[in-house]
């Protein structure tokens, strides 16, 4: 049998530029290329061949730097979903925006330029689950759903005899509008590449979370107080929106992520009447009137992670002052993010904030209303795909180490940590 080698060139021991190679006889196949999500990380790191390109859904750490990576390697051929290709674009733009706002200011290089976007866009072959691709004559791709969020796929990769899984971003409950992850089998596979963002944590029930968040914001909207939903772009914002909707709750704003709702509009079915008409605010004039009205609202603000200089930092600025008010966070948060700091804060306490220190008085809370998949699913998936080496990467280092002492190798199975550049002979 040829040569089978997998590198991670990012996404190893940590969260964002996911991207991880699969050396299979004289091809090479990568699973995402993503931007970084940490100032510590530059991006993907690799300077080998590449033939493949296959991108498992459109969350920027998955997707953002595919131009650069076409850049390197033009002849790259590249397959996603048509979401995924939807929302790649939107990413791309917006890092084109940012970029350009941050060159005016003599303090970035842009990443890639809106050419190198169009020809991405264009050089992505649309895949749809359940339907295998041939690559070459013996090498083929089966995207399968992941339930992450719209498009997310996982990636079935046979080769020869040997079957290899990627799980990407994988979720098994059903959100609001994506159903979950089919509970996939497999008489045996040689690799499984697997995330690990909650390895060590099992949620609890998904519908008493929802019904306590709902609980929780009536009591917001009861007492006057302004609720801010720290909400990622893509996925969490529309479910968060829905819940809302459907609870009768009001009024909802949603501030950002308008061309993501829109593809979700037009993607899933359950989209049409609930995101029709969202209310949302024109100019920043609208936003300080609602803020100093002090009128009972909830406002679903991107980023879900609370970073500096974006509408969820500037909103959550204006009313961590007041009792009041809330903060309720219900997506991963960035270690070295503010939404960690946030909900690690105690109130009466002063903490650093949009460059400044801010005195947090209202209320926060934490709702795990995540679109992965937690410890005892992860564990369930291993059992049912019987893999001989399991991969675990898009975790945080030191919550894989804790996983894997709590759960060593054995002598059927070899788990091993990803880490950027380390070769794995399969």
């Amino acid at each position: 049998m040829s040569k089978m080698v997998f590198t991670a060139a990012g996404g190893a021991n940590f969260i964002g530029a996911s991207a991880y190679v699969l050396k299979l006889g004289d091809r090479h196949i990568c699973v995402d290329w993503g931007q970084s999500v940490s100032k510590s990380v530059e991006g993907p790191q690799y300077d080998g061949s590449l033939d493949y390109l296959l991108l498992t859904h459109g969350h920027a750490d998955h997707i953002g730097l595919v131009p650069v990576a076409l850049r390197r390697w033009p002849h790259l051929k590249i397959f996603a979903t048509a979401e995924t290709k939807e929302l790649a674009k939107i990413a791309w733009s917006q890092t084109i925006y940012h970029s350009l706002r941050k060159e005016a200011q003599n303090r970035h290089q842009p990443l890639f330029t809106r050419e190198e976007a169009e020809i991405a866009e264009k050089a992505i072959v649309t895949i749809t689950p359940g339907e295998t691709i041939n690559l070459s004559g013996d090498i083929q791709v089966t995207p399968l759903p992941a339930g992450h969020i719209l498009g997310a796929v996982s990636f079935l990769v046979e080769y020869q005899d040997e079957t290899c899984f990627f799980s990407g971003d994988i979720c098994y409950h059903e959100s609001f509008f994506v159903p979950g992850a089919p509970l996939h089998t497999l008489d045996r596979c040689r690799l499984l590449v697997r995330e690990s963002v909650y390895i060590n944590t099992d949620f609890d029930d998904r519908e008493s979370i929802v019904r306590d968040f709902v609980q929780s914001a009536e009591a917001v909207l009861r007492r006057g107080g302004q609720l801010l939903v720290p909400a990622l772009s893509i996925h969490r914002t529309q479910e968060m929106y829905a819940i809302a909707a459907e609870a009768g709750l009001g009024p909802v704003y949603i501030d950002g992520s308008r061309q993501a709702t829109e593809v979700y509009r037009q993607f899933a079915p359950r989209c049409g009447e609930v995101l029709e008409n969202v209310p949302r605010f024109e100019s920043h004039d609208e936003r300080r009137r609602l803020i100093q009205s002090r009128e009972p609202a909830i406002i679903i603000a991107s980023s879900g992670m609370v970073y500096e200089n974006t509408l969820s930092a500037t909103w959550a600025e204006n009313l961590i002052f007041r009792e009041q008010n809330a903060i309720f966070t219900v997506n991963y948060q960035d270690p070295c993010g503010q939404g960690h700091r946030l909900v690690h804060s105690e109130k009466g306490k002063f903490i650093p904030f949009n460059g400044g220190i801010v005195k947090r008085m209202c209320e926060i809370r934490h709702f795990p209303l995540s679109a992965h998949m937690d410890g005892t699913d992860g564990q369930k998936m291993e059992e049912r795909l019987n893999p001989d080496i399991v991969v675990y990467a898009h975790g945080e280092n030191d919550q894989i180490e804790t996983y894997l002492e709590a759960n060593p190798s054995t002598v059927n199975r070899k788990k091993i940590k990803a880490e950027v550049g380390k070769e794995i002979e399969l």
